[in-house]
């Protein structure tokens, strides 16, 4: 009878944590409405196509977008967004982040290798996320002496409160251009056009 009673114990705790942990994605899916998130380093070295093809057009990433790991906080959401320009595609991030968020990247050349604002160096990527989908991927500023293309998204610093989000080449979609992300930049009332 112990043993039962044990065992149904434990079918029940399962579910319960099954359920909870179902809960609990779905919730920090959905908790913001725009999210950039640093693909984990493991990963990183796949996200972005760093090369072109004889049509200059930027060859496809080795990774899927959604099959990348992404660390499990984002760097920005749109709380720490003072205004998203649609047109030039440049984000002012609000005093409490720049408050909040200390330069992580030292060295030279910081201002033109990867983005002093975000933490980020030459070689990270990020993933846009919007209302829990992934849209894009991105990198950042490489050193110039390096051989190879920039990736075909680039986020830089603009200047000490704002990044630029860049796509070099004029061929393909625009993918910052997305519906979905001017939606829900609009919905939370941060969107400049």
């Amino acid at each position: 009878m112990q043993k039962k009673k044990t065992i149904f114990l434990l079918i029940v705790c399962l579910i319960i944590s099954t359920l909870f942990y179902g809960c609990e994605k779905k919730q920090s899916n959905e908790k913001n409405k725009f999210a950039i998130y640093f693909v984990k380093a493991e990963a990183k070295e796949k996200a972005l196509s760093y090369g072109r093809d004889e049509n200059g057009e930027y060859v496809k990433p080795e990774s899927d977008i959604k099959s990348l790991p992404i660390e499990k906080s984002p760097i920005l959401t749109e709380k720490d967004i003072k205004k998203f320009n649609w047109n030039t595609q440049e984000i002012e991030v609000t005093d409490e982040y720049l408050k909040n968020h200390e330069a992580k990247v030292q060295g030279e050349n910081v201002s033109k290798v990867g983005s002093k604002l975000l933490g980020a160096k030459e070689l990270d990527a990020v993933i846009i996320v919007v209302n829990g989908e992934r849209i894009y991927c991105a990198g950042f500023p490489i050193d110039e002496r390096k051989s190879c293309f920039p990736p075909e998204y680039m986020i830089s610093d603009a200047s000490k409160n704002t990044i630029s989000i860049k796509k070099n080449g004029n061929k393909g979609k625009d993918l910052r251009k997305d519906e979905r992300i001017y939606n829900a930049l609009k919905n939370v009332n941060i969107l400049v056009e």
